[in-house]
């Protein structure tokens, strides 16, 4: 499971209950490579700039500190993506499944 990283009030529950009901499921964070909050704490070779980005739900400086706890324990892999790579995931989601998933047209 891919989830979104914004102030971890989604993806948090979230891996909790994918963890419990699911307990082989991989998850995987996903955050803009200019809010990579998450990330940074794992690996400071990309430390956030807090620039603008089309991933608006992800756009927060910090993650509260239950919401790292949690987080930290149950994620598996945590992706940063450029946004380059977060527009052509969101056109693919929405040629293929017309998900609308940003505001598309800030960019």
């Amino acid at each position: 499971m891919i989830l979104p990283l914004g102030v971890g009030s989604l993806a948090t529950p979230c891996t909790i209950l994918l963890k419990h009901y699911f307990k082989n499921a991989t998850i995987i964070i996903a955050e803009p490579l200019n809010y990579c909050k998450f990330y940074y704490t794992f690996d400071s070779t990309y430390k956030p700039s807090f620039d603008k980005t089309i991933a608006d739900g992800a756009a927060v400086k910090n993650l509260p500190d239950l919401s790292y706890n949690i987080l930290k324990k149950t994620v598996d892999y945590v992706s940063i993506n450029n946004e380059k790579e977060i527009i052509g995931a969101m056109k693919y989601l929405y040629t293929h499944f017309q998900m609308v998933l940003e505001d598309m047209t800030k960019n």
